[in-house]
C-alpha cells in the first residue's frame, strides 16, 4: 500500500502545480496605469509632442498623463493646472480629474508611470 502512495501523489502534485509553472513563464506585463497620484509642491507639468497627453514629474516620480481626447492647446500651453473635485492634491484618471490649459479643459483618461529617462526624452520631443 505504501508503494502506491508515490505513484498516486506525484501525478496529483504535478497536475496541481502546472498552472503555477505556466504563470511563471509568462512575460512581464507593462506597468499598469496608476489610478490616482498625490501631487506635492515639487511637481512639474510639461508638454508632450502630442495633444493627447502631458508629462508630470512629482519629486522623483514621473508620469505620462493620457487625456481622454485630443486637447487643443495642450502641446503649447504656458500653464497647466489639474483640478480634481474633493481631492485637490491628487490627479486621477477615468475623467475624475481635468487638465486646464491656457485655452482648454480636458479630462484625464489615465496616468502611466514612466522612468526619468523616458520623461526627459518625451519632454524634449514636446518642445
Amino acid at each position: 500500500m505504501n508503494a502506491l502512495l508515490p505513484h498516486v501523489l506525484l501525478p496529483a502534485v504535478l497536475l496541481v502545480s502546472s498552472p503555477l509553472v505556466a504563470r511563471a513563464a509568462e512575460p512581464a506585463r507593462p506597468t499598469a496605469p496608476t489610478e490616482c497620484v498625490a501631487v506635492g509642491a515639487d511637481s512639474d507639468v510639461r508638454a508632450s509632442s502630442t495633444e493627447r497627453e502631458v508629462l508630470l514629474r512629482d519629486g522623483n516620480s514621473h508620469y505620462r498623463v493620457h487625456l481622454q481626447k485630443r486637447c487643443l492647446g495642450a502641446a503649447a500651453s504656458a500653464r497647466y493646472v489639474f483640478f480634481t473635485p474633493s481631492t485637490p492634491q491628487r490627479i486621477c484618471g477615468e475623467a475624475r480629474s481635468t487638465l486646464r490649459t491656457d485655452s482648454n479643459h480636458c479630462g484625464v483618461a489615465r496616468i502611466e508611470p514612466i522612468n526619468a529617462a523616458t520623461f526627459k526624452r518625451l519632454a524634449q520631443q514636446g518642445r
